[in-house]
């Protein structure tokens, strides 16, 4: 450490060094500064208080949604979903999904797989097609997100609340077809019953 020292004091150039203490210095002095300040305020009643900016103060983490689920998945798990509502989920929880939002070279099939996603939700698809999309990925769990349904800017962009529509027909397959584990004030998730009546399949 000494030697190294030595080393930078020989090989740097005056100036540099010179920046480096006033740097040094400048820092040291606003940290008294402000500490005198803050010091100051306090003993005379004020207190000193750092707002945020408005938009700091409205933004919402956009996970806040789903951890609800969080504890409700796990490894194992493959999740039906819409693919904007899917892409966290392998982070957040550890599942697989069906239909990716990006594109994955490790995934060649990902169109025919958003493909067979817009056709589950689809107001066409009968219970049957319903379950045979859930069979064909051995999905566990299905996660409809109503806040894909509203027409604002983000679904927009992508078409989302015309191409996942989320109707009486589909919530009322997913009561047969599966089980509600949890719900909140946008998202419904279900896990696929195991053993299905017999005049479902």
């Amino acid at each position: 450490m000494f030697s190294f020292r030595l080393a930078w004091a020989a090989r740097t150039p005056f100036y540099i060094k010179r920046a480096y203490l006033l740097l040094v210095w400048a820092v040291t002095v606003i940290c008294v500064i402000y500490q005198v300040a803050k010091l100051g305020c306090e003993k005379s009643g004020f207190t000193v208080v750092f707002a945020p900016h408005p938009v700091v103060q409205t933004y919402k983490n956009p996970l806040d949604d789903y951890l609800f689920i969080k504890d409700r998945l796990g490894k194992g798990d493959i999740v039906m979903s819409d693919p904007l509502t899917s892409w966290p989920l392998p982070a957040l929880s550890g599942v697989k999904i069906i239909s990716l939002y990006h594109n994955n070279p490790m995934v060649p099939d990902n169109a025919i797989r958003i493909r067979d996603v817009k056709f589950f939700y689809s107001p066409a698809a009968t219970q049957n097609d319903r379950l045979k999309i859930l069979n064909r990925y051995k999905a566990t769990h299905v996660l409809l997100n109503y806040d894909r349904t509203k027409d604002n800017e983000v679904n927009r962009v992508e078409n989302y609340h015309h191409d996942y529509p989320i109707d009486d027909d589909l919530i009322s397959d997913m009561g047969k077809l599966g089980d509600v584990v949890c719900r909140n004030d946008t998202m419904i998730l279900f896990r696929i019953k195991e053993v299905l009546p017999n005049n479902i399949i």
